[in-house]
């Protein structure tokens, strides 16, 4: 393990600390992009009296990033996250032929069973075919419903044909790759590889 990522442990233990979950937080403070890298700069109250420590995170071959300047307490990377999903697994497409005079629930149903599994992360609009009213088309349609990682298409296809709709799925396999998702609060970045180094002597 290199120094750097020596330095993103210390950082990630000190958010597990006591004093850290009782009265500490982070900011952004601001961010850099080169190329396909992203650097950010944080400030983290560590919660031991007015202490505050700043950070630079750097994140290589960014795949995908989503980063506010909110004030938040939560800090982690993850090797095993619904935000690597669109970027790891199999992109496969969900056709459907059918129409229900309920396609109204049905959407319905779909927007659920997507919440249910990756929450606000992945965005239902995300996957769905944005080329027609969504209501509609499943109501007298058929076509393309959805496409992106497979465990999402997969799940829309149960609850399709769990309203009598004839679905088939397309997919094609990715090169595989190790990627990591790091996150902080409701912010994240999705990279190759995520390195770390205290500033000491920031103002």
């Amino acid at each position: 393990m290199n120094h750097n990522a020596t330095m993103l442990q210390e950082l990630i233990d000190l958010t597990e600390t006591e004093e850290y979950e009782d009265n500490g937080g982070l900011i952004t403070r601001g961010m850099t992009v080169s190329g396909d890298n992203t650097e950010i700069l944080l400030n983290v109250k560590t919660g031991r009296d007015d202490e505050i420590q700043t950070w630079k995170i750097i994140c290589y071959d960014v795949r995908e990033q989503s980063l506010g300047l909110e004030w938040n307490d939560l800090f982690e990377l993850k090797r095993h996250h619904v935000l690597l999903w669109p970027h790891t697994q199999a992109v496969s497409s969900l056709w459907f032929s059918g129409s229900k005079r309920d396609a109204a629930l049905v959407v319905g149903q779909l927007w659920q069973r997507s919440f249910d599994l990756v929450g606000k992360w992945l965005p239902f609009e995300r996957f769905i075919n944005q080329a027609y009213q969504i209501t509609k088309f499943v109501g007298d349609g058929y076509g393309l419903l959805a496409k992106g990682p497979e465990s999402l298409i997969c799940a829309y296809q149960e609850v399709m044909d769990q309203h009598g709709y004839k679905t088939s799925i397309t997919s094609y396999t990715r090169t595989p790759i190790e990627l990591v998702a790091f996150i902080m609060g409701q912010s994240y970045v999705v990279a190759a590889k995520v390195e770390a180094y205290q500033i000491k002597d920031a103002a």
